[in-house]
């Protein structure tokens, strides 16, 4: 369960105030094809690892649409791989998301229907490779009802269908069937005001797995001029009826959010956020992009810091730094994944068409389940040119390491590759 039940009803509300003026705002269809070549020494990342040049051929497209009735957010991408020396078998992929926001009628009854397709990391033990991924699809649609009860007050109903389905782990497919109450209030100084009131019930399909999940919340946020922030905190209980027994979890949540314009060339981004949830739920699949690393399913409690900064050094140049730090314990097992992560990247424009980036990333994670440590470096350097207007390529050449106590853990990895990218124009 999130403590954000009111994101999508508050989002909603808004579009429907925009309905009332009914004017049409939709930017046009952006689609772009890419052709990557790319080599790597260690392509399926072990210690003694072999070498292999993959062929990528991709076409992607975006679109957003903002109408007095219906907005529609997409975003997708359907992409072919080519083992040159069949290390891993060629396969497509997909990464699609959309979103559709109905103003059933205006003001009053919205009909919510969100899709997320893509691919999924199946253990989080395992390094990141074709093997050790498998399609998942995250289905989710329900009505949200709005009944204002004064100027400032709203009441907000909705209800959910939600469907998880895995490619290969048959047995980890769920459905779900939740709703909400939540209260919306607006101070005179324009401070946002929720209180919400949340069941959630889930289905596995292997017929031995129930969760049944009540909990409340109370959130505040607000928009300045060069400050947005945004706080929650609830209480969750979740029963989970499974090999014959049944378990009761519960626990204080909470989410914090705050976005900082420093300057007109600096930007600082800060979020935290503590769910105790199931290894289905949307936070947990889609926003948190949990892996399925144990065998059954149950109750988790994800916690996640992050860290964000931008900055323009000069006119021409660029620099973003994170810091990110994961957790991840599971109730029934009691087992625990940690990470935490330090990414930089520079970007520099030389010129009009042509610019450069150089990035470097360190990872720790630790796995209480095997007793096992490890730590990632990952650097490299690009180039991107741009040749017409609508034609590009980008160059880059990249290093990681891995290092575990485990030394059969242990690998290195040189990888470089050049992508042509062209962007169709339609006008």
């Amino acid at each position: 369960m999130s403590v954000k039940p009111l994101a999508v009803a508050v989002r909603a509300l808004s579009l429907v105030g925009l309905s009332v003026a009914v004017q049409v705002s939709a930017e046009p269809i952006q689609v772009a094809t890419s052709l990557t070549t790319e080599y790597s020494d260690n392509i399926n990342q072990r210690a003694n690892g072999e070498g292999d040049t993959v062929v990528r051929a991709t076409v992607s497209a975006n679109y957003r649409n903002e109408s007095g009735i219906v907005e529609n957010t997409f975003s997708g991408a359907l992409g072919l791989e080519t083992y040159l020396s069949s290390v891993f078998d060629n396969d497509a992929t997909i990464d699609l998301s959309w979103l559709s926001l109905i103003n059933v009628i205006p003001q009053r009854f919205v009909w919510r229907i969100e899709e997320d397709l893509g691919e999924v990391r199946q253990s989080s033990t395992r390094p990141e490779t074709p093997d050790n991924r498998e399609r998942r699809n995250y289905f989710s649609t329900g009505p949200s009802f709005f009944l204002p009860i004064t100027l400032t007050d709203t009441l907000n109903f909705q209800a959910n269908y939600a469907r998880t389905d895995y490619d290969q782990t048959a047995e980890s497919d769920t459905y779900r069937y939740g709703g909400s109450v939540g209260w919306i209030h607006m101070t005179p100084r324009q401070l946002r005001v929720t209180w919400t009131n949340q069941i959630d019930q889930v289905f596995y399909d292997d017929d031995d797995t129930e969760f049944l999940t009540k909990g409340t919340s109370l959130g505040f946020a607000k928009r300045h001029e060069f400050l947005d922030w945004q706080l929650e905190a609830g209480y969750s209980q979740t029963e989970a009826e499974q090999f014959g027994g049944t378990s009761t979890y519960d626990g204080f949540e909470g989410e914090a959010s705050v976005g900082y314009q420093i300057n007109s060339d600096a930007r600082l981004r800060l979020f935290a956020s503590r769910q105790l949830t199931d290894t289905s739920s949307r936070f947990a699949v889609v926003v948190f992009d949990i892996p399925l690393t144990f065998d059954i399913q149950q109750v988790v409690q994800l916690t996640m810091y992050e860290a964000r900064y931008t900055q323009n050094l000069t006119p021409v140049d660029t620099l973003n730094v994170a810091a990110v730090r994961r957790y991840e314990e599971f109730q029934r097992t009691l087992e625990s994944e940690e990470s935490n992560a330090l990414e930089a990247r520079w970007h520099r424009r030389f010129t009009e068409t042509l610019s450069g980036f150089l990035y470097g990333n360190l990872e720790y994670r630790r796995y209480t389940e095997l007793d096992r440590e490890d730590y990632e470096y990952d650097v490299g350097v690009g180039v991107e040119a741009r040749a017409y207007k609508n034609l590009s390529l980008n160059a880059w050449i990249g290093f990681r390491q891995h290092d575990s106590d485990d030394r059969q853990y242990d690998y290195n990895e040189t990888r470089f590759g050049i992508t042509v990218n062209y962007y169709p124009s339609f006008d």
